[in-house]
């Protein structure tokens, strides 16, 4: 679609994907707003666009606003006389949210890979969120800044260690905790200055942060795992490995190791053993999350030569007992997350997300379709966040009352929250978004690239297509 000014002889196109043609386009009687929404022509549509279907515009073709339909078409839309409301019809029926997705985002990646299969790690965000890292092809790594940079790659070690085999950020000090291929263990700040770097014997697993305060620990043969000081020296060798992804990922400063055949064990950053828990015979883990109150949740499976049958949610106490139990939907899924709190449990089930509080009774079933491919609590505990595999992010509050989708992100995408929650990092295979959920900040960005608010130089650019200020 083309904006023309008559009365000016300009023509703006507005800034669509090359196949995404509307299927509705609406304008409000005074010209300050435009609408624009796209109608699925198949299933299999939804993944070659990055962006809602409905999104409002300004004359001069900057994004305002999407409007979130949770995949249902648009019937029809009308603007009110004044351009002040807008009328919307769904297919199904209910309600529509709008909310500034468009302005939300505030860095965007999107490069052409050489080689490889794009982005593969979480996104890594510090602790206010101001700074994203992101990880493509084992080879090369950028960082997402909230001002829309993005900075050159790092000069890292990495084809000299063969490889990145597993990354980790430290997020309140802006430290990133590199294992090589080659078992290589490699502390770096977020202009690639390195801290330090272990070289082995003996090789390294993977290394992660321990708490905030800069140990961390590393999983070697045997399986053993090392505590580490600040400073790198070995305080603590413990048996077993660690669990998980990223066994430090949750609220509290502490790891979790599985000891064969049936023990877990969490440990503090120098190593302490802070608590035992027993699983039952025949089983394993594979995910454990820790709130920093205390109760964690534990994902255990049995053992098969088949590979991963269906697994249980454990949530347990301080002490390590089990406070209730849940089945996991799905063959081989392990997901489970609890808020800082421990008052909120996201479990995947079939079909979505079950949300239950601390007693295990069962708040809101979330329905999300296309199987869950991330998700997580912010640190306040406020907002749930889910990926789909078809490219889906939603979030809800605690209560399970959807807050808002973001823009389809084009395939599953694995996400994360700064610590305060304002901030909201997505990866896909092919696409690094850093988006703000701050109300405030949304409206001021909305504000910002409002044609009623352009300051001088931005008025000086599009003075061709803008009258006076309205």
């Amino acid at each position: 679609p083309r904006v023309v000014d008559s009365a000016r002889h300009t023509v703006r196109q507005l800034d669509l994907q090359r196949t995404e043609r509307p299927a509705l386009l609406r304008g409000s009687q005074d010209g300050g707003r435009m609408l624009t929404s796209r109608r699925a022509s198949s299933l299999y549509e939804p993944v070659r666009f990055a962006t809602e279907p409905a999104r409002l515009w300004t004359p001069t073709g900057l994004h305002v606003a999407a409007l979130s339909t949770s995949g249902d078409n648009l019937t029809a839309a009308e603007f009110s006389p004044d351009g002040a409301l807008l009328a919307v019809a769904r297919h199904s029926g209910g309600p529509v949210a709008v909310h500034a997705t468009t302005p939300a985002e505030l860095a965007t990646l999107v490069p052409r890979w050489r080689l490889g299969e794009g982005f593969r790690y979480l996104p890594l965000l510090t602790a206010d969120g101001r700074r994203m890292v992101v990880f493509a092809e084992e080879h090369q790594l950028r960082v997402l800044s909230d001002d829309g940079g993005v900075g050159p790659a790092l000069t890292l070690h990495i084809a000299e260690d063969g490889g990145a085999r597993h990354v980790n950020l430290l997020a309140g000090m802006g430290r990133l905790l590199m294992t090589g291929q080659k078992g290589t263990v490699t502390g770096y700040d977020l202009d690639g200055k390195v801290l330090f770097r272990q070289l082995g014997p003996p090789a390294v697993k993977r290394a992660v942060w321990v708490g905030k305060g800069g140990a961390f620990a590393t999983s070697i043969a045997g399986p053993r795992v090392r505590f580490h000081a600040i400073d790198g020296s070995v305080v603590a060798e413990h048996e077993g490995d660690l669990v998980g992804l990223d066994p430090t990922r949750g609220f509290a400063e502490e790891a979790a190791l599985f000891r064969a055949p049936t023990t877990v064990t969490v440990h503090a950053p120098d190593g302490t053993v802070l608590r035992r828990i027993e699983i039952p015979q025949g089983q394993t883990t594979g995910w454990y999350h820790a709130s920093a109150a205390g109760p964690a949740v534990l994902v255990t499976y049995p053992i098969s030569p088949r590979g991963p049958g269906l697994a249980t949610c454990r949530c347990v106490d301080s002490r390590g007992d089990t406070r209730w139990e849940t089945s996991v939907g799905g063959a081989g899924v392990m997901g489970a997350m609890i808020s800082p709190d421990g008052e909120r449990v996201a479990v995947v089930v079939s079909g979505g997300i079950s949300l239950r509080n601390g007693s295990g009774a069962e708040i809101a079933a979330l329905r999300l379709a296309g199987g869950i491919s991330w998700l997580a609590f912010d640190g306040s505990g406020r907002r749930l966040a889910a990926a789909a595999n078809d490219g889906t992010v939603r979030v809800w509050d605690p209560e399970g009352v959807l807050q808002f989708s973001l823009p389809v992100q084009g395939g599953p995408s694995a996400l994360a929250f700064s610590q305060d929650g304002r901030r909201l990092g997505t990866v896909s295979a092919t696409m690094a978004r850093l988006f703000t959920t701050d109300t405030v900040e949304l409206e001021a960005l909305a504000a910002k690239r409002s044609t009623r608010t352009l300051n001088s130089v931005e008025r000086a650019r599009f003075a061709d297509l803008l009258g006076p200020p309205r």
